[in-house]
């Protein structure tokens, strides 16, 4: 399996952090609208290498590559843990 570039550790991080992000303000608003398209080119950038960004870990082409570590707020807000910026755990056959 080829190395990934520091590009497209990146560009998953920033995929997951949208949606992060977009978890955070839905329960904060309580379901109100959030504008923007996100990180478009991320999203592009992982589709053209075949990689999947999954709840817990990230794969390419079905296998994975790295493990996600989630990490929520210890007090709620509008009765909501908010999540926070997780760390990433890449695996030493995909590094």
């Amino acid at each position: 399996m080829a190395t990934i570039s520091k590009e497209l550790k990146k560009a998953v991080m920033d995929v997951i952090m949208d949606g992060i992000k977009r978890t955070n303000y839905h329960n904060d608003t309580f379901g109100g609208r959030m504008n923007g398209w996100g990180p478009v080119q991320a999203t592009r950038m992982l589709h053209e290498n075949k990689i999947r960004v999954k709840d817990n870990y990230v794969e390419q082409d079905g296998k994975p590559i790295a493990k996600i570590h989630r990490r929520y707020s210890q007090r709620r807000v509008h009765l909501c843990y908010r999540e926070l910026k997780p760390t990433i755990e890449w695996l030493e056959e995909a590094a």
